[in-house]
């Protein structure tokens, strides 16, 4: 696990604690799928 994910988790994990946290939670995990799957994909 890099730094850069783990800064993305821990944001993941701050959002999920908001308000709006559902949606951006949502999006931001989305987006680390894709992130994580794109070389496979390719």
């Amino acid at each position: 696990m890099t730094i850069l994910s783990f800064q993305l988790r821990l944001k993941i994990l701050y959002f999920h604690a908001t308000p709006h946290g559902s949606f951006l939670l949502r999006l931001l995990s989305s987006a680390l799928w894709t992130h994580n799957m794109l070389p496979y994909l390719l």
